[in-house]
């Protein structure tokens, strides 16, 4: 079995993690007999981090979902690598596999990472499964397009090895803050989903109260300067743009936080549970999946900046308390999480697929 993943994307977000994770997986797992080929951009992180791996990759330019030249190249790839199988991992990718796929035998699975309805039933129709990474991303897929017996939900997954290693100092040293401090991070990208803006709303009410607590953000986006504007009045806030070395920004964390406002399941938060940090998150998409709420974590409502304070404030307010659901949360991170069981799900999904199942 030869199946060829195709991502679209230059940048470096949870998807394109999962890819790569999927990938390495893959590349070693007893069941999967055949290859693995990441299509991906020329010059994008994924690309970058495949060599480093020492993964196979083949690079095709796929900037438009409609180019007659990334369609015709997609298909030479699969032709030439004798693909069983296309696996898309973004919405441009689906396309593209499925347009390469026509008057072929090849099948056509896509992987639904966000929680947003679906657009462009005929590209699901021409799917042989569609994956939700969450059963809210399922449910609206079903609401969509796609009969559920055409859904399989698999979660993402997180790699333990890429704590290992993991430093408390170097983390406050990129923060910039004391260790006696408190520091509360929010690693996303810098987009209206991800809810900063209401994140920096409750950070102006919270803050006068807890002189020892500093917002961390972590991630780049087309919001930075009207984000950085926003909070340009506000006491201790940092913004710490695009990070490689987020293993050790999580180990020098006392509070992870995800205030979005839309989240297929939320990697940021099982990597933050994972370093065993108590998570404060919206109940947005997938996140409740996650976090049972006052058990491993807290959950607010969505876009809401004062229960978001309050929440918060809690947390920083009582050490014992970010200890007990810290240490749950590392414990949930570990029975649920783990990269290996999305890559036995996926090896178990293509073989159901070859044999027509």
């Amino acid at each position: 079995m030869r199946v060829l993943l195709v991502d679209s994307e230059t940048g470096w977000r949870g998807g394109q993690q999962q890819v790569l994770l999927l990938a390495q997986g893959l590349a070693k797992h007893p069941r999967f007999r055949g290859e693995a080929i990441t299509v991906c951009r020329p010059g994008s992180h994924l690309a970058d981090r495949l060599a480093a791996a020492g993964l196979m990759r083949a690079e095709l330019e796929m900037s438009s979902p409609w180019s007659p030249r990334a369609i015709c190249g997609l298909r030479r790839l699969a032709r030439e690598r004798s693909a069983d199988m296309l696996h898309a991992h973004t919405s441009h990718a689906h396309n593209l596999s499925v347009l390469a796929s026509i008057a072929t035998s090849l099948h056509v699975v896509a992987t639904r990472r966000v929680a947003f309805a679906p657009k462009g039933a005929w590209k699901y129709r021409r799917c042989a499964r569609v994956v939700a990474i969450s059963h809210a991303i399922a449910g609206l897929l079903h609401a969509a397009c796609v009969a559920p017996d055409r859904i399989d939900v698999i979660p993402s997954g997180i790699d333990p090895a890429r704590f290992t290693g993991a430093d408390r100092t170097r983390g406050r040293q990129a923060f910039g803050i004391a260790d006696d401090e408190l520091a509360v991070v929010c690693i996303a990208a810098l987009e209206g989903e991800k809810g900063i803006a209401t994140l920096l709303a409750s950070w102006n009410t919270l803050a006068p109260a807890y002189q020892r607590a500093h917002l961390i953000l972590v991630g780049d986006g087309s919001l930075r300067g009207t984000l950085t504007a926003q909070a340009q009045s506000m006491p201790r806030v940092h913004f710490l743009g695009f990070r490689n070395d987020i293993s050790d920004l999580l180990a020098a964390a006392d509070i992870v936080t995800q205030p979005s406002l839309s989240e297929g399941l939320g990697t940021t938060v099982m990597d933050a549970m994972y370093a065993e940090k108590p998570v404060v998150a919206s109940r947005a998409g997938g996140l409740p999946e996650l976090i049972e709420d006052s058990v491993d974590g807290l959950l607010v409502s969505v876009g809401a900046a004062e229960p978001l304070a309050q929440a918060l404030g809690r947390l920083l307010a009582d050490d014992s308390l970010r200890v007990r659901l810290g240490t749950a949360a590392g414990a949930t991170a570990r029975r649920r999480f783990l990269a290996s069981a999305m890559v036995d799900a996926y090896v178990d999904l293509y073989d159901r697929i070859m044999r027509g199942a």
